[in-house]
């Protein structure tokens, strides 16, 4: 909040007689600081990939340069007020994405922007909002085998491939292993061809399939 005065010489109107004169001259007033916008981005991965980028920045913010295209935004800086980052009073904050992190939504923030760091945000008032990492389930595809009979005999076991597995994951020790076979096929179906499919894989709770 700063004083305000006139700048310019002031006087009565329509006191032609001058019955009238200024005694004294009182103001009053502020200037309140401007909301500040901080936006940290979303970045996103898949299980078993690990995170092949780090987050970045403009670098240096102004009512022109608000951080389009990076993971950090800041809108609303003024006039030639201008925002140079400063790797050693702040940065990035977020746990290491390995490839073995497992999938789910991990916090992303930016620390340091604040009146200490940077006196030009004096007047201003910071609202930041924090972001995110996202690590998705990574795809795995279930291909079942073609198969064949003769006419009258009973239907072949039904078998299927998966792939998609990351390290030592299998079906048996990263699902439920409950993966069924069918077709429409019986011992009395007449020559030709029949669907078979797979369904009903599920994962157990975290999984990353």
């Amino acid at each position: 909040e700063v004083d305000i005065t006139r700048t310019e010489a002031i006087a009565l109107v329509h006191n032609e007689k001058g019955n009238y004169r200024i005694a004294s001259e009182d103001y009053s007033g502020a200037i309140y600081r401007r909301a500040l916008s901080i936006m940290v981005g979303h970045m996103v991965t898949t299980y078993g990939d690990g995170l092949d980028e780090t987050p970045t920045t403009a670098g240096t913010y102004s009512a022109t340069e608000g951080g389009s295209g990076t993971h950090l935004t800041i809108s609303a800086l003024v006039a030639n007020d201008v925002l140079k980052l400063d790797d050693s009073k702040g940065g990035f904050v977020y746990d290491a994405i390995t490839e073995k992190t497992p999938a789910g939504t991990y916090p992303l923030d930016y620390e340091g922007i604040n009146e200490t760091n940077y006196p030009v945000l004096s007047n201003y008032i910071i609202w930041q909002e924090p972001g995110d990492i996202t690590v998705l389930p990574r795809k795995i595809t279930i291909t079942v085998n073609p198969s064949e009979k003769v006419y009258g005999d009973a239907n072949p076991t039904l078998n299927y491939t998966v792939t998609g597995f990351k390290f030592n994951e299998t079906l048996e020790n990263a699902t439920d292993n409950n993966v069924t076979v069918e077709t429409p096929a019986t011992l009395e179906s007449g020559v030709g061809e029949y669907a078979i499919k797979a369904s009903g894989l599920t994962f157990p709770a975290n999984g990353q399939g």
